[in-house]
């Protein structure tokens, strides 16, 4: 992957004297309070891109009570069934592409102005202890949870704006694919999806994904090119939290129409179809009957991989069976990547970790699984920064904001809640299942 570098000052640190929890926001300073806005849904899909294959191969709160232990069985065989076909004349005839995905990088005003460096920004040092997992897999994927508008000052809940230097953080720490299409996605409204797109047309190696800037660029699949095999990738949101589209190819929604159309014409340009669905209910640790019936129906088009997002907590990942006997790997929900909620269980993410394989003309997901990830802050709000879970510890739990704000937060808690959420799925580290 192509690294981007910027060089910047050392970290302040910020005090914030009366704070407020509230829905979607987090841990914000008096002001930022405001009510949800309603959510709706409607439209949908993809311009093409090939990313340089410059990457290496990776290495091959106590938990709400629940009434059962989800069921991440695979559902037929213990080898996952090919998922789709490429065509014969391909010049390549063996390949294995390692993955990783992780779920909101949601800024709130705490995270930026923790950030700050005299007029601009340095949002590297909080991804530091995952970047080398980052930079390892050849392909790696985040759901950029707001715009990135220079045009607009930088904004937490309820309509979001991250500075522009969160994009570049992004792009430093090793992601090549970066989601746009979620319900903060128009928090900046019509300017502030053109902004975005025109900044990550300046990042190179880095695809955006869901938002688009005319009706050619709506029809128009974005593919990525890895070891010399084709990735499309599609990408969907619930809705706009009730923000009008002044055009309705600004943004990709869930419509299993459009969606259709989607899928066919990826498959005409593409050699396996990965989509990114920001999905579920908020704060739900389990996959909803929604969510579950769209896994179906993309595994029924063929879809390899579904990453999910949005519910700001883990939910279980499993395999799905298409109608045409191949199995879909999907991750229902990979929490926030970092974020200043002020709940234990929105401290808690995942990162997604699998192979994609290449073999005999055909693809299958092997070695998935979800390695948890915890958001840490301290006293004054500041020293925003994501762990591995596998190398947090106890003296860190102790200093977190939240525990010293009555809240539980603990390692023993976490690995409870990942051991009962993700199940067989649980990693500690890419391809090394949790003991």
């Amino acid at each position: 992957m192509k690294r981007i570098y910027f060089g910047l000052a050392a970290l302040a640190l910020l005090c914030c004297a009366l704070l407020v929890t509230v829905g979607c926001g987090g841990v914000l300073p008096v002001g930022e309070n405001s009510a949800r806005p309603e959510s709706t849904t409607t439209q949908r899909g993809a311009t093409t891109k090939t990313v340089p294959d410059t990457s290496t191969k990776s290495q091959s709160s106590a938990a709400s009570a629940m009434a059962e232990k989800p069921s991440t069985k695979i559902p037929t065989a213990t080898k996952p069934t090919p998922v789709q076909t490429v065509p014969a004349n391909r010049s390549v005839e063996h390949a294995r592409i390692s993955l990783i995905a992780v779920g909101d990088n949601l800024i709130h005003s705490s995270i930026y102005e923790s950030s700050r460096k005299g007029k601009s920004y340095d949002f590297r040092p909080l991804y530091r202890f995952v970047k080398p997992w980052v930079q390892q897999a050849d392909i790696a994927f985040v759901n950029q949870e707001a715009p990135l508008n220079k045009d607009a000052k930088p904004s937490g809940y309820p309509r979001f704006n991250s500075p522009q230097e969160v994009g570049l953080a992004l792009a430093d720490t090793g992601f090549d694919i970066v989601n746009q299409a979620n319900n903060h996605g128009l928090d900046k409204d019509t300017n502030g999806v053109l902004q975005t797109a025109k900044f990550w047309d300046t990042v190179e190696g880095v695809q955006a994904i869901g938002i688009n800037r005319s009706a050619q660029e709506r029809g128009t699949i974005r593919v990525q090119t890895v070891k010399g095999l084709r990735f499309a990738w599609l990408s969907y949101s619930y809705g706009t939290n009730g923000i009008p589209m002044k055009d309705a190819y600004l943004m990709n929604l869930i419509n299993r129409d459009a969606m259709a159309v989607d899928l066919e014409a990826a498959r005409k340009v593409s050699d396996a179809i990965i989509v990114s669905m920001h999905w579920g209910e908020e704060y739900s640790q389990r996959a909803d009957s929604e969510q579950k019936e769209l896994a179906q129906f993309l595994a029924d088009e063929g879809v390899l991989l579904i990453i999910g997002h949005h519910p700001h907590v883990i939910q279980p990942a499993q395999w799905v069976t298409g109608k045409n006997g191949n199995t879909t790997f999907v991750a229902y929900s990979l929490g926030n990547f970092i974020s200043s909620q002020a709940e234990a269980l929105r401290m808690l993410g995942g990162m997604l970790s699998c192979d994609i394989v290449y073999e005999n003309g055909s693809f299958h997901i092997e070695n998935p699984g979800v390695i948890p990830l915890v958001t840490h802050f301290v006293k004054g709000v500041t020293g925003y920064v994501v762990y591995p879970l596998k190398d947090y510890t106890p003296a860190l739990a102790k200093q977190h904001f939240l525990t010293l704000n009555g809240k539980t937060v603990s390692v023993s808690s976490f690995q409870k809640t990942a051991e009962q959420i993700l199940g067989e799925f649980y990693f500690t580290a890419p391809g090394v299942a949790y003991q």
